[in-house]
């Protein structure tokens, strides 16, 4: 009887995959027929309706008007439903149970009214859960791996001229953080990046921004803490090809050792959406007590204002690298804002070729320096 009870659990957790999915699929049932809610919406796989912009927000790089012009999210029905990329990492099946716990609260996270739920695009990598449709994973199942593989998936799908070329086409990129350290800080951080890559707010993503996340922050280099957003094609197609990590082409110091102060190895898949010197930048809290990394992590269900990002002054994100995050400490060139524009300079010309950085660049009124600057000579 006990090993009975015993192999029921996993079975009955396998079932909450495939109950959030039909959840999934049922909510667009019920908002398509149901016209008392205060929600425009289409049938799923085609297209979304128009999703509420507000008001402007005074960034710290300019306004950022709510919803208007032809930005998505902003025009009306006819605009297409945002593809999400999700990369699942299970590193045994003694994890199944536990990660599936992870995939249903993502899963259930999505808005049928915004997100192409039908085509949820799932890279399986490590153990595989058995309940996960086929039809999600497309054959992307790998014994190992990182967040490359789904990054790449992403990355082509931009790069193909519909959507290379069309400025109303977003993706969405999820993964299950907290699945291989099992820990309440990453659990706290997943939900607060989940929240904010599927929001409405972004999904009515400015023409004045290509990237939004609950968070980004410049520093200890330009990252959405966590690695979860939402991001314009045109943008993400002048971004490097992931799999130049996996075959060696991703130049030095990126293709060498992992450091997370720098964003290299590894950690340049945290980096690599903030990586182009094009990047418009756009996040959604608000309060200044959360900069980046682990601590002060807000609630879910925060107020969200979007805003041009950084939002808040030079010190407010080199104060938390100077004083908390000693691992960090070793390279003090960041702490000023001379020395960070120096490493954003050598980062661009290893990655992209070019030191050049015109009056434009979302980070000159960061640094409180021009483009005149004596710094970039």
């Amino acid at each position: 009887m006990a090993m009975a009870a015993a192999d029921a659990r996993p079975r009955r957790t396998r079932n909450a995959v495939v109950s959030a999915v039909a959840l999934s699929f049922a909510a667009s049932y019920i908002l398509l027929f149901a016209p008392s809610l205060d929600v425009d919406v289409v049938r799923a796989g085609t297209s979304r309706g128009k999703s509420p912009g507000g008001g402007g927000a005074e960034g710290a790089g300019g306004s950022v008007g709510g919803g208007g012009g032809s930005a998505a999210g902003g025009g009306g029905a006819g605009e297409a439903l945002i593809p999400v990329f999700y990369n699942l990492f299970v590193p045994s099946p003694a994890d199944a149970s536990r990660v599936s716990g992870i995939l249903d609260e993502q899963l259930r996270a999505l808005n049928p009214a915004l997100h192409d739920v039908a085509n949820l695009s799932i890279h399986s990598v490590g153990h595989r859960l058995p309940d996960v449709p086929e039809s999600y994973l497309k054959g992307h199942r790998y014994e190992e791996g990182g967040e490359d593989r789904t990054l790449h998936t992403l990355w082509t799908h931009c790069r193909q001229a519909s959507h290379r070329d069309d400025p109303n086409s977003l993706v969405v990129y999820l993964h299950s953080k907290g699945s291989f350290h099992p820990d309440p800080s990453n659990d706290r951080l997943r939900r607060f990046l989940t929240e904010g890559a599927l929001s409405r707010e972004c999904a009515a993503l400015p023409d004045e921004c290509d990237v939004c996340s609950s968070r980004m922050s410049p520093h200890p280099h330009p990252h959405a803490p966590g690695n979860m957003w939402l991001a314009r094609c045109p943008y993400v197609s002048k971004l490097r090809d992931p799999y130049d990590a996996r075959d060696g082409k991703l130049p030095p110091p990126f293709g060498g050792g992992d450091d997370g102060c720098r964003g290299y190895g590894r950690y340049f898949f945290e980096h690599w959406v903030h990586s182009h010197p094009s990047v418009r930048p756009c996040d959604l809290y608000p309060g200044r007590e959360y900069a980046w990394a682990y601590d002060d992590v807000p609630d879910s269900g925060f107020d969200k204002e979007l805003k041009r990002a950084p939002r808040f002054d030079f010190d407010v994100y080199a104060d938390l690298l100077r004083k908390s995050y000693w691992y960090c400490r070793e390279d003090k060139s960041p702490n000023t804002p001379g020395g960070y524009l120096e490493n954003r300079r050598r980062g661009y010309e290893a990655l992209y070729g070019t030191k050049e950085l015109d009056e434009g660049w979302y980070l000159w009124d960061f640094l409180n320096l021009s483009s005149s600057s004596s710094s970039l000579s």
